[in-house]
């Protein structure tokens, strides 16, 4: 029913297209007038070292010595935060000489390679941890599928302009079965922390940010039904899967790709700039070990270096195809 190629997308996904995420978030939010109205929370984004905005937000929402007060101002800085993100992306130009250029057409017909060769009778699956709609205002012309949801092309968020009221999204309280979604165009998107225009039936944002990822997701039952996917996808044997600008910083995701591995034999592709070294070493603990032994290929490339602004093809694409794509080098 899915695809045997799937990809999972992270912070770093972003970050090509100028979108300070992950640590850029920390310069963000210490700007915001909200922290500087909230000085209990202003020392504690100062005096950070890791400058890691998810601890502080997990710090912050669960800590007995903050006031409602405290959160709602946290909260309303990342909502601000988020905001300037989606600026970035709905302003971004791919011009020669500009500082994030890249080939629009070639990073669409790498969003599309993993579109199942039979649609109709196969999906392929595009999992990602990002709440930013870079695909939803960049590559809606992909007409990828809000798996379970309404279509990322009917969504009013392409193009230039701010989001409306019309553009969230109601997540419903009972999800839909993922099995018996069908997409006609062959692939899906499936946001598996949620997204920066979503809304739960109470009418509270539905982003999954800080320490306690996984009871966040507990709560809420389209994410829970999406990890779920996740994981049965991972373990059912026969599946390659592509990580680009992933940091395995989250438990239940390296748990669900580690059960692939020892379950499915899933084989595990890393898209990364990082040294090699710096990466197996970050995953040298349980379950992180058990990832790397599923290691199939490393890409030592960033997108620009995939699909540079003047079109060229490259030697990086052409690597990536043929190990990943073709199954051969």
């Amino acid at each position: 029913m899915y695809a045997r190629h799937v990809l999972l997308t992270g912070a770093g996904f972003t970050h090509n297209f100028g979108a300070p995420l992950a640590r850029g978030m920390w310069s963000l939010i210490i700007g915001s007038h909200e922290i500087r109205s909230a000085p209990k929370v202003r020392d504690l984004v100062n005096q950070s070292r890791d400058f890691d905005f998810e601890r502080i937000y997990n710090e912050v929402m669960s800590g007995s010595e903050y006031s409602e007060e405290d959160r709602q101002c946290l909260a309303k800085a990342v909502d601000r935060a988020y905001e300037h993100v989606d600026e970035i992306i709905r302003s971004w130009r791919g011009y020669a000489g500009s500082p994030n250029a890249l080939c629009g057409y070639g990073f669409g017909r790498f969003i599309a390679s993993f579109a199942a060769p039979r649609p109709g009778n196969e999906t392929g699956l595009i999992f990602t941890l990002n709440q930013d709609l870079l695909v939803e205002r960049r590559y809606h012309d992909l007409t990828a599928i809000l798996w379970g949801l309404r279509r990322a092309a009917d969504l009013r968020a392409g193009g230039t302009h701010p989001l409306e009221e019309s553009d969230y999204i109601t997540l419903p309280t009972v999800p839909p079965n993922l099995d018996r979604e069908h997409s006609p165009y062959g692939i899906a998107y499936v946001k598996l922390h949620g997204s920066w225009n979503w809304r739960s039936s109470d009418d509270s944002r539905r982003m999954v940010i800080g320490r306690a990822k996984r009871q966040q997701i507990a709560n809420e039952p389209m994410l829970d039904a999406y990890l779920e996917l996740f994981q049965s996808v991972l373990s059912s044997g026969e599946r390659r899967l592509l990580i680009a600008g992933y940091g395995f910083g989250d438990a239940h995701i390296n748990g669900a790709i580690a059960d692939g591995v020892e379950k499915g034999g899933l084989q595990v592709f890393i898209m990364s700039p990082q040294d090699q070294s710096e990466v197996r070493e970050r995953l040298n603990s349980t379950p992180g070990h058990t990832i790397w032994s599923g290691l199939a290929g490393y890409f030592p490339y960033t997108l620009r270096q995939l699909f540079p602004e003047n079109q060229d093809g490259t030697s990086a694409w052409g690597h990536v195809r043929k190990v990943f794509f073709e199954d051969s080098w």
